[in-house]
């Protein structure tokens, strides 16, 4: 369960960017009027919400698809053309690429450890989001360094990068749209009822709704083939609830609120009307 447990940070204060969205909202204007104030002062490029005047906002999904896309294809750009370059260690990695992704609010930043089976193949080991610098931060696996000279490393890491980016950009739209009025710190050494607490949040049950179905879009499964899957699923008795983020909603929170939200914002995602709440991007 490593993976799905985000980072949360402490301290959760109000950021300057939501007190100009706010002023905004009592001057009855758009919020991207602060666009030029907002990309000198906190580099939020490349990012605008186009439900950024929503009073409801943990109501309606938040679709990043076209954000990942304009990210997924500057990363292949970048893998692509530098083919071949080595790495003597991944920190001279994470400073190479950071340069290129500056623009975007991303930073990568190395490990010494792996965190899972999985960081061994993608170079991932976990990814979370600023509240107040609304940075996405990637603490990459000793084997990043690798990416420009292993094919089979950066076709695990391209993949894993789009389903947990799109995770994070949800939250970051969230951040950007109300203040969260949370406390929780190091939430991944809490226990079983903390972590369940956490999973409730309907914040937290939207991204994990949307990084279901990436999940399951790589594994093949088409959109009416996941509509089936999460049917059947939900009375299925045989779970992976230690494994599978799925299983362990149902396993958890069989028969309560929290499980029809997170499969009412599945079925908005997979069905509902695709431009409505884009996050979009300059």
């Amino acid at each position: 369960m490593k993976r799905y447990k985000s980072i949360l940070e402490k301290n959760w204060k109000i950021s300057k960017p939501l007190m100009y969205k706010e002023m905004c909202e009592q001057q009855n204007l758009y919020w991207d009027t602060y666009k030029e104030y907002q990309d000198k002062e906190y580099h939020i490029s490349f990012y605008k919400p186009s439900h950024a005047m929503s009073y409801f906002i943990s109501e309606s999904v938040i679709r990043p698809d076209k954000y990942i896309v304009l990210l997924c294809d500057n990363l292949k750009s970048i893998i692509q053309s530098n083919q071949g370059k080595k790495f003597a260690v991944s920190e001279l990695f994470c400073k190479f690429i950071n340069s290129k992704l500056k623009i975007f609010n991303i930073e990568f930043r190395s490990s010494n450890t792996f965190d899972n089976e999985e960081s061994k193949l993608s170079g991932v080991n976990v990814m979370f989001t600023g509240y107040k610098s609304l940075t996405i931060i990637i603490f990459c696996s000793p084997i990043i360094n690798e990416l420009f000279i292993n094919k089979e490393l950066s076709t695990h890491f391209l993949q894993v990068f789009k389903e947990l980016v799109g995770h994070e950009l949800i939250h970051r739209s969230q951040f950007i749209n109300r203040h969260l009025n949370k406390s929780e710190s190091n939430i991944m050494r809490q226990p079983p009822e903390e972590f369940n607490k956490y999973l409730s949040q309907k914040t937290e049950i939207m991204s994990y709704a949307w990084q279901i179905i990436e999940e399951l879009r790589f594994k093949g499964l088409s959109d009416t083939k996941i509509l089936n899957y999460i049917k059947t699923k939900r009375n299925d008795n045989n779970l992976d609830y230690e494994n599978n983020i799925l299983d362990y909603y149902i396993y958890t929170f069989r028969d309560t609120q929290v499980l029809n939200q997170l499969f009412k914002y599945m079925y908005e995602y997979l069905k509902g009307d695709f431009n409505l709440n884009e996050v979009d991007f300059y």
